[in-house]
């Protein structure tokens, strides 16, 4: 868990493929969601005369001669009274007060004085009379009038709902509209007022019976009988008072808004005339409108704009989710392929704890993710996903499907070998399995009249089951859907009991289905770890003729000496009895790669297996730790078989693999430490041991740095130093020295001799170079094609291999010099030799004589080529020449040349 910390916080890709990316589709869902059109049914409306330009321009006229009722006088007295005009300014105002506030000052009124120049335009049409102002004329398409046009200025009231009022008192209303229609000061700014007409039948407050009066007063308490409000309404009904509301068409709810500006004047002013003192401010009316109540087609028609949305969130919601496994994936791919998990395990880790550590961190960096979405809807408000039960629903959808999806994971990373192929390979698949199958049960739902289409997709329904990204596609889907069938029930259906999503036959089987895929998935991964689905050893037979008929001696001999101490009293660190591995290949062509291999390794010695790429070096350190299994045979260290006492063996040895098994996140230091705990380590030394290790190894000054910005010496260096935790009796390296340069590769042969002289190890190491097995074994064998060859000590190999070098060279010259005379040797590098020539040999001969040697030496020569003298060579051999400062003149152009090359050499001791 530690280690998957300190890897975490140096991801920046994951950061992005686990958080911004599922992040930036959830937005891009809540974005489409929120700029689609809303199809639900529209709240309700509060009319009012201030849905526009600001402010009104707003006009009341009374009748002149003082003719107008008392009533008339009472609602105009209304106007310039706090409230002033509607409900905007009342005391429990169903306005946004925001949106609508209300000036907190008195009601101001101003007197305009009437310019000279309007006045005589007015005069010359005897407006006084007429009550006409100068008449408008018609150019260019539109409306001009001249000065005075529409009458005199007027005077007019500021309202505290921030209204100008105008008192039109003798003016001619329609002049006055028609003539400043277009005036910029009133352009759709001006959308109605109010004109009071003489009342000739009630024209005086004492016809209006004061008990009326009192008893409209108990109507706004609220104690009054439907009887007497019935008389109250009567009374308005014959004599009502005489007024005429304006309005502008071109504002759409002018016509009842500004009616309802005169209900309420007309309540505060029959208010008013029976108890002075009343605070009107209390008192108002509010006119609202409600939509309609949709129809069925309406409601079927909106249900399924509403699915479109739905399945859309839920396919951005499979985009975002699909990267996060994937993401996961990428560590086990990298950890296996770089032998980490196995360095791991041979450092005492188990299977069932490296897989539930694995889940447990993984589940934690899942629900992190899950987290942040859960807080946007949150934010956002998406109510189909935080409403009461919906939310529980989400969260063990989101929940279940990592717990299913991640175990799912584990078991896929055994078919990809790159970590960026794995990504983008299983990004994509679970963003298709997810859309396919959501999708398309999505639309077969769509044709439910048609019988066998319905059948077909109850089945697919119960078929994808079987996949974690439908049950969280179709999930997400059902729960929104049933959202917004219980929204849209509760309103149109009496008594509807509203369903929860978590029935089985909506979500409920989708969360089950997830909980057992979990269960299994992680099961199979457990069971693959410990290779339940491979074939056991007797599966892959031996091949009956697998042992070598000209073994050598000393390799005879040590197989003797393992045979002959069953009980092991020799005291061998490391025993290999009769190795054998053999890989299955197509169509029954198997291939054997280690045969039959005997050798016992001493405690302090260092033993070196030699060979060439593919000769089976590394295919024995992997059966001796464990990483691939034996086909026969048995290994056995300190006396624990490698079959069936595998972690006891593995608490005895240190490895080195070929390739280093390293976290390119993590610092020298975190591996050690790492390593160090899984090796059983107390906590309280794991500092000291480490910081031993950093500087015998010399990585101090790169101890905390990661990885990646190592060299590959540094990186041999940290893998060795990991071999060495847990003081182990036998440590494997596999080519130690690889990619290291001279001082480096020096560097870790005095670390590796010191470790087998002072400390008493005991080393057994693969490489290809003789210089390196030289200087660090004590004995050596050479692997060919799986076999042993030539096991000894080290100076006694030497002495062989040269000896047998020296003994071929003079055999070749003494052939080539009996059958060719003329031929002169001029180089010799490895084991190719030059021999020269004259133009009096012809080519003839020379090829029919290289043949028969090459027949005749065959386990010597391997190949050879006739060329002429080529100006090159001339030019190297003049070279050469001026470099020992002398000049040859035996070089021309009239000569051949030839080459023979070697086979490698095989040793052969004398009897």
């Amino acid at each position: 868990m530690i280690k998957r910390f300190h890897r975490t916080k140096r991801n920046t890709k994951g950061f992005i493929a686990e958080i911004i990316l599922p992040i930036l589709f959830i937005l891009l869902a809540i974005v489409v969601t929120k700029l689609a059109p809303n199809e639900a049914e529209p709240p309700m409306l509060i009319l009012h005369p201030w849905y526009w330009n600001k402010p009104n321009y707003i006009f009341q006229s009374l009748p002149m001669n003082e003719n107008a009722s008392l009533i008339s006088l009472s609602v105009k007295d209304t106007f310039t009274r706090s409230p002033s005009l509607g409900t905007r300014c009342i005391t429990t105002t169903m306005l946004n007060k925001r949106l609508y506030p209300c000036m907190n000052k008195d009601i101001s009124h101003f007197d305009v004085q009437t310019s000279a120049a309007v006045m005589n335009a007015l005069n010359s049409v005897n407006y006084n009379q007429t009550r006409i102002s100068p008449a408008c004329d018609c150019w260019n398409k539109m409306q001009t009038c001249p000065i005075g046009s529409g009458g005199p200025a007027a005077s007019f009231d500021i309202t505290n709902t921030s209204d100008i009022l105008y008192d039109l008192q003798g003016f001619n209303i329609t002049d006055w509209l028609v003539k400043t229609e277009y005036d910029l000061e009133y352009l759709m700014k001006r959308f109605g007022g109010f004109e009071f007409q003489p009342n000739p039948i009630l024209n005086s407050y004492d016809i209006v019976n004061e008990t009326l009066i009192n008893r409209i007063l108990n109507i706004t308490n609220q104690s009054s009988t439907e009887n007497k409000a019935s008389k109250i309404a009567l009374l308005f009904r014959i004599n009502p008072p005489q007024i005429s509301v304006w309005y502008n068409n071109k504002g759409w709810p002018a016509s009842v808004a500004f009616l309802n500006i005169f209900n309420n004047a007309l309540l505060r002013g029959l208010l008013t005339q029976g108890n002075s003192s009343i605070d009107i401010s209390d008192y108002g009316i509010t006119t609202i409108n409600h939509p309609l109540p949709q129809s069925e087609l309406q409601i079927d028609s909106d249900l399924l704009s509403q699915a479109t949305l739905e399945l859309f969130t839920a396919i951005c919601i499979i985009f975002a989710l699909a990267f996060i496994p994937a993401s996961f994936l990428v560590f086990l791919i990298d950890e296996r392929v770089t032998t980490s998990k196995h360095l791991q395990f041979v450092s005492g880790v188990k299977g069932i704890t490296y897989w539930c550590g694995n889940l447990l961190w993984d589940l934690a960096n899942y629900c992190v993710s899950i987290a942040c979405c859960m807080v946007i809807f949150l934010i956002f408000k998406i109510e189909a996903y935080i409403y009461k039960t919906n939310f529980l629903c989400l969260l063990l959808l989101l929940f279940l499907y990592g717990f299913s999806i991640i175990p799912l994971m584990y078991l896929i990373n055994y078919f990809f070998t790159t970590p960026s192929t794995g990504f983008v390979l299983i990004s994509c698949v679970n963003i298709f399995i997810g859309l396919i199958t959501t999708i398309s049960t999505f639309i077969l739902e769509t044709f439910d009249g048609q019988v066998d289409l319905t059948h077909i997709n109850s089945i697919l329904k119960k078929l994808f089951l079987i996949f974690p990204h439908y049950c969280l596609g179709r999930g997400l889907f059902d729960m929104s859907q049933t959202y917004a069938i219980n929204t849209f029930s509760l309103k149109y259906v009496a008594g509807y009991v509203p369903i929860s999503p978590l029935q089985n036959d909506i979500v409920g089987r989708n969360l089950i289905s997830l909980f057992f895929q979990g269960i299994i998935f992680f099961a199979l991964a457990i069971l693959a770890q410990y290779r339940f689905f491979i074939p056991d050893r007797g599966c892959m037979r031996t091949p009956k003729n697998l042992k070598s008929t000209n073994e050598d001696d000393d390799v005879a001999a040590e197989r003797k000496r393992i045979y002959l101490d069953p009980d092991n009293t020799s005291h061998d660190v490391l025993r290999m009895v009769d190795l054998v591995k053999v890989y299955g290949g197509a169509l029954g062509n198997n291939f054997t790669a280690v045969k039959k291999t005997c050798v016992g390794v001493k405690q302090g010695e260092c033993f070196g297996l030699l060979g060439i790429n593919g000769s089976g070096k590394s295919t024995t350190f992997k059966m001796l730790t464990g990483e691939i299994s034996m086909t026969d045979g048995n290994a056995y260290v300190n006396n624990h078989s490698v079959i069936k006492q595998l972690d006891a063996v593995r608490q005895n040895i240190g490895y080195c693999p070929q390739f280093d098994a390293l976290d390119s996140l993590l610092t020298a230091r975190e591996h050690l430490y790492f390593y160090a705990r899984l090796r059983g380590i107390k906590q309280k030394n794991i500092p000291f041991i480490t910081d031993c290790l950093l500087k015998q190894l010399g990585l101090t000054l790169w101890a905390d740095r990661p990885v990646h910005q190592y060299s590959g010496g540094n990186k041999r260096k940290l893998s060795t130093a990991i071999s060495l935790i847990g003081n182990p009796s036998i440590i494997f390296m596999d080519e130690p020295t690889t990619g290291m340069d001279v001082r480096a590769k020096r560097f870790l042969w005095n670390c590796i001799l010191k470790l087998t002289r002072n400390d008493r190890k005991s080393v057994v190491i693969t490489s290809h170079s003789m210089e390196e097995c030289e200087t660090l074994c004590n004995r050596l064998v050479i692997m060919v094609n799986g076999e042993f060859k030539c096991l000894d000590l080290v100076t006694v190999i030497t002495i062989l291999i040269r000896t047998n070098i020296d003994t071929n060279r003079k055999t070749v010259i003494d052939y080539i010099q009996q059958q060719i005379p003329e031929a002169i040797i001029k180089e010799e590098h490895n084991k190719m030799m030059h021999f020269r020539v004259s133009t009096n040999v012809s080519l003839y001969r020379i090829f029919g004589i290289l043949e028969k040697a090459r027949d005749e030496l065959k386990s010597i020569i391997e190949d050879y080529t006739v060329t002429q003298v080529t100006l090159d060579d001339i030019f190297v051999n003049f070279a050469k020449v001026q470099e020992e400062n002398q000049i040859s003149k035996q070089t021309s152009q009239d000569e051949n040349s030839f080459k023979l090359l070697q086979k490698r050499t095989n040793v052969v001791k004398p009897i």
